[in-house]
């Protein structure tokens, strides 16, 4: 991982949610008093989270939370509340406490531990909206262990072959693993077989499904901005700070969200 300031460690891949959901459980559950739009995804799942994070901030919800990985510079960087970082003070005392959990139970891994303590930063801010970025994969990532508002797919590729796997099919599982009963799902522009996966874990549980380029999506304006076609709504004239196709996509996603 990135250098810097404050806690830091490996980023070791343990899959489960046991060990995050136990430490939760012993601190009073930290995650339980907000709600997420849970992001997961192989490309774009941080950018999305940034665009959606600043279409949340013009609504009347109260603090709100941001989580994200890696970090550039210092580990503060993943923990938001309303635009600012955690302090340095608040990240150290967070993470030792999460370390002191961490030894009473199943060890938790350098991500678990970020989670916990960006949580529990989230709580003692009073936050009740957050949005929550996975680490790598989405069915066993720590964010999981939280409660979605809404869920989010941005992409299915091949990445992070020696815990995900190569089969296309298998990886878009691994994303789906972060929709919740009933949870509603924006999905971007996915693959036909990874659609196929995710559409059908979706219909298992029940999730409404939007679908960029099906359900919404977005043109380019002769002026540079691009209009957004949402079911019964039509935006015009916003403007995505990143040139591309992949940006537009990504800030698509985030306002359906």
């Amino acid at each position: 991982m990135t250098g810097g300031t404050g806690p830091s460690g490996p980023e070791i891949v343990r899959p489960g949610l046991s060990r995050i959901s136990s430490a939760f459980s012993r601190s009073g559950h930290p995650e339980a008093g907000f709600r997420t739009l849970h992001i997961a995804g192989t490309n774009g799942k941080g950018s999305t989270a940034c665009f959606a994070f600043s279409v949340l901030r013009l609504l009347p919800l109260g603090p709100l939370g941001l989580y994200t990985s890696p970090h550039l510079v210092s580990p503060e960087e993943r923990i938001l509340v309303d635009g600012n970082r955690i302090s340095a003070r608040g990240l150290r005392e967070g993470f030792r406490e999460a370390e002191r959990l961490s030894r009473e139970g199943d060890p938790l891994t350098y991500f678990e531990k970020m989670t916990w303590t960006a949580c529990d930063w989230f709580r003692r801010k009073r936050v009740r909206f957050a949005v929550m970025e996975t680490g790598l994969g989405g069915r066993w990532d720590a964010t999981s262990a939280c409660r979605p508002a809404v869920s989010v797919i941005t992409t299915v590729d091949h990445d992070h072959a020696e815990w995900l796997g190569t089969d296309l099919p298998g990886i878009a599982r691994e994303k789906a693993g972060i929709l919740k009963k009933g949870v509603p799902l924006v999905a971007g522009r996915l693959r036909p077989a990874a659609r196929r996966t995710v559409l059908r874990r979706a219909g298992e549980l029940g999730c409404d499904a939007w679908e960029l380029g099906r359900s919404f999506d977005w043109r380019e304006r002769r002026d540079g901005a691009i209009s957004l076609s949402l079911p019964g709504i039509e935006l015009e004239a916003l403007r995505v700070g990143m040139a591309g196709r992949f940006q537009r996509d990504n800030a698509a996603v985030a306002v359906a969200a």
